[in-house]
């Protein structure tokens, strides 16, 4: 579906000059086009990049008007004629009803929502009851009540609460639409950027991705500027499959939440390399298989490097060598050089890293990894690393390797949340 806006534009830093221009919003993409080169220099070079434009639109077809916020644009294209026309594109902007403000980049909350989250939850404000009062009539009543907002975590940062918005319409046929959506709301205790608000939409989305044990990202997300407006967000991020059948139940959930999502801040710190590697892959990026079975193997190597140990203990024959070595070297550039190279230790084996995570959980969860052939995924990485032809013979196949890789992300998602605590 392709909508059409045209109105006034502006950089945030210089609202009073303002120029015409037509924004195309399709599939995500959202395209200004302009008569006036809004570069510096008379004719910069194709690419050159705006860090933001601000503008009030109308929809053409809607006769609706918009305060839009574009980031992130970039020169697409360019034709020099009697009216020389520029094309600048964006994948990430900012949609909303007309602000009083003009110049506001900074934001209070941002509200997350989604057809999973709304499954998960299974709570709502509507109560209806039929009754069959005879063969030919019947009794039929419906109430709606708001429910209550629930909290879930507050520290001096942030503070994180679902609250319930509801809407309706209606048609002269007297057709009644009511709608509501429990909406994840978190509140910032200083404003913040765009950027920021970002990472922390990350943050809570990788945290219910582990709660579920499965991949998720939002549908939909708004922010609240400092001036109260709401925006909708609009980044072009792609759809991730859910089966919402969840690992965990809500109300489980809530009554350990504050405790959960606390411990979970402090993890992703601890493990932050392993946990973006892992998530790369998992929440769609148009990798192919194998590049993803790299991914979730390398994030699972560096968790055990964390979390259970980097090296593997030199024996006590290499020890005792290693002392005799090393107190016969008298030079001090000679002996830090000596250390350098052969430290406490020496490299572990892939098979071995990932036998000792799967050990590493409770018992009772061990089993479900007992399939998995430690020593091919071992070859395999190797091959698909190195391409060293003498493991070629043993790599796992494609048609095998999917269910390998769901066996990974079951068990990252598994460390990560007894890391956690639940």
């Amino acid at each position: 579906m392709v909508s059409t806006y045209y109105g006034l534009w502006w950089f945030p830093d210089k609202q009073e000059e303002k120029f015409h221009a037509l924004l195309i919003v399709e599939e995500e993409k959202a395209t200004l086009l302009t008569l006036v080169q809004l570069s510096n220099g008379e004719f910069g070079p194709l690419r050159t990049k705006l860090e933001s434009i601000h503008g009030l639109a109308t929809d053409i077809n809607e006769r609706t008007d918009y305060s839009f916020k574009l980031y992130n644009l970039f020169e697409s294209s360019r034709l020099i004629s009697a009216l020389n026309k520029f094309t600048w594109t964006t994948n990430l902007y900012l949609m909303g009803k007309p602000s009083a403000s003009k110049t506001s980049m900074q934001f209070s909350a941002i509200m997350l929502t989604s057809y999973p989250w709304k499954f998960w939850l299974r709570k709502n404000g509507f109560n209806s009851d039929f009754s069959r009062l005879n063969d030919t009539d019947f009794d039929y009543s419906f109430q709606y009540s708001k429910p209550k907002s629930i909290d879930l975590f507050e520290n001096e940062v942030l503070k994180i609460e679902i609250f319930f918005r509801a809407s309706f319409s209606h048609t002269a046929e007297e057709y009644i639409l009511l709608r509501e959506d429990p909406i994840l709301n978190i509140d910032f205790s200083s404003e913040k950027d765009l950027k920021e608000v970002f990472k922390y939409r990350q943050l809570i989305e990788r945290f219910f991705m582990i709660l579920w044990e499965e991949p998720h990202l939002f549908s939909s997300s708004e922010v609240l500027s400092t001036d109260k407006s709401i925006f909708e967000i609009h980044d072009g991020r792609q759809e991730v499959g859910i089966r919402t059948h969840s690992a965990m139940k809500f109300d489980e959930y809530i009554e350990n939440s504050s405790t959960w999502f606390s411990s979970w801040v402090k993890v992703s710190e601890k493990y932050d390399y392993p946990i973006m590697t892992f998530f790369f892959a998992l929440t769609g990026y148009r990798m192919d298989i194998h590049s993803e079975f790299l991914n979730f193997i390398f994030a699972l190597e560096q968790f055990h490097r964390i979390c259970i140990r980097d090296l593997e203990p030199l024996s006590k024959k290499n020890e005792k060598m290693y002392n005799k070595a090393l107190a016969e070297i008298k030079s001090g550039d000679a002996k830090s050089w000596f250390l350098s190279v052969l430290r406490r230790g020496s490299n572990i084996r892939l098979s071995k890293r990932l036998e000792e995570l799967i050990n590493h959980l409770p018992v009772e969860d061990q089993s479900t990894y007992h399939s998995l052939d430690l020593e091919r995924i071992e070859k395999t990485r190797h091959y698909l690393v190195h391409l060293d032809e003498k493991y070629r013979s043993d790599v796992i196949p494609p048609s095998n390797i999917a269910e390998v890789n769901d066996k990974l992300i079951k068990l990252m998602f598994r460390l990560l949340k007894q890391e956690i605590g639940c």
